[in-house]
C-alpha cells in the first residue's frame, strides 16, 4: 500500500513516498539533463598563445578561453611556487604588508602562512590554525626564523609586546 504524499511539482499528478516528481516527469528531467551534458568537439583558438587546439563545448558552459599548455600556467597552484600570497610580490612588486594589529586574526593567518612556506621548502608538515593557535606560544622562535627567511626582518617593536 502506497501513501500519497503530495503531488508532482510539474504535472500535478499524485506521488508516492515523500517524492516531490512522478516518474514520467523525472525520466523527462533525466533525458533533458543528460542531452545537456553531451559535448561537441570543436576548434578553438586560444587567447594567449593564438594556437589551435581541439576543445568540447557543452551547451550549458563557456568554451574554453586557453589551450592546455596556457591553462595550466595561468591556473597553476599557488601553493607549488610557495608562499606567494601572503610573502610574494603583488603584481605592481610590492611586498604583501604585515598585519600591525599582532592578536588580530589577520595576523595570526600571516604568521601561520610564513611558517608553513618555511615548513613546505623543508618537506616538513604544515600548520592549520586549528593546531596553531594552541601552540603559538611554544611555536614563537620557527616563527621569528621564517619571518627572517623571508625577508622581513625582526618583528617591530609595537609586535612584540602583547597587549594584556
Amino acid at each position: 500500500m502506497e501513501i500519497n504524499a503530495g503531488c508532482c511539482r510539474i504535472c500535478g499528478r499524485p506521488v508516492p513516498g515523500k517524492k516531490w516528481y512522478c516518474k514520467s516527469c523525472r525520466e523527462k528531467m533525466k533525458e533533458k539533463r543528460q542531452q545537456e551534458k553531451k559535448a561537441e568537439e570543436v576548434v578553438l583558438v586560444c587567447k594567449k598563445c593564438r594556437k589551435m587546439f581541439v576543445g568540447s563545448v557543452r551547451p550549458d558552459r563557456h568554451p574554453a578561453d586557453y589551450c592546455p599548455a596556457c591553462r595550466k600556467a595561468l591556473y597553476a597552484d599557488p601553493n607549488d611556487n610557495g608562499f606567494r600570497q601572503a610573502v610574494g610580490r603583488t603584481k605592481s612588486g610590492r611586498k604583501h604588508r604585515e598585519p600591525k594589529d599582532r592578536d588580530s586574526i589577520n595576523h595570526v593567518v600571516w604568521e601561520i602562512e610564513i611558517i608553513n612556506q618555511q615548513r613546505r621548502a623543508a618537506g616538513g608538515q604544515t600548520l592549520t590554525y586549528g593546531t596553531y593557535v594552541p601552540q603559538r606560544e611554544k611555536l614563537a622562535k620557527e616563527y621569528q626564523e621564517a619571518r627572517r627567511l623571508a625577508g622581513f626582518g625582526p618583528e617591530p617593536e609595537h609586535h612584540s609586546k602583547r597587549k594584556k
